[in-house]
């Protein structure tokens, strides 16, 4: 049976809050994943965590020519030292993100917007939901 969920990340740097972002995503409720969790990030890790959560993260990483890879925080600040770039040749990197998913309640309109036409249709059925189309 499809259910809507909506997927939460937010993102530490030395335990202060950087930033989140949240989608809404309608997938089987059996294979609905679990991800109330906390991941540390540092150097070693962060190639395998980026390609999967990177676009709801708040920071970018780039590669330098010859010393390494930078993180560099969208909402970067002068006067807030804990926004400035991290660089893997200098420091370590501090980075949680915490991810967490939970049901939400849908209405209509909302589900007949929905980008996947052949699932909405299929979400509206198993909920009981026939249009008569004679």
């Amino acid at each position: 049976m499809l259910e809507f969920y909506t997927l939460s990340f937010e993102t530490y740097h030395n335990d202060k809050f950087m930033g989140g972002d949240s989608t809404t995503i309608l997938i089987d409720e059996d294979s609905a994943p679990d991800l109330n969790c906390s991941t540390d990030l540092d150097w070693e890790n962060l190639d395998f965590v980026y390609p999967t959560c990177g676009m709801m993260l708040p920071f970018s990483i780039y590669r330098s020519n010859k010393k390494g890879r930078v993180i560099s925080w969208y909402n970067c600040s002068l006067f807030n030292r804990n926004t400035w770039d991290i660089k893997e040749w200098k420091a370590p990197l501090n980075v949680t993100i915490k991810s967490s998913t939970r049901k939400r309640n849908m209405s209509i309109a909302e589900v007949l917007k929905w980008h996947d036409a052949d699932k909405a249709i299929q979400y509206l059925k198993e909920k009981g939901l026939t249009i008569n189309t004679k």
